[in-house]
């Protein structure tokens, strides 16, 4: 069962493209049943599907944390 899709845009060039890289290895362990990450002049782009409660909420602090560390 399908929780919720996620589609983040434009991520702040700020994001390094390596904690970017780390965030999506952190991504992986919420259960995403498929992600895309990809980066283009800075920006960092991800794609994923949520497919439990809990991975939708702990993806929800993580990128709360993120964007806050950025």
């Amino acid at each position: 069962m399908v929780f919720g899709s996620y589609e983040l845009g434009r991520v702040p060039s700020v994001f390094s493209e390596n904690r970017a890289a780390i965030f999506s290895m952190d991504l992986y362990s919420l259960e995403a049943a498929s992600i895309d990450v990809s980066f283009s002049d800075g920006i960092v782009r991800l794609t994923l599907l949520i497919t439990s409660e809990t991975a939708g909420a702990e993806l929800a602090l993580s990128l709360a944390e993120a964007t806050q560390k950025s």
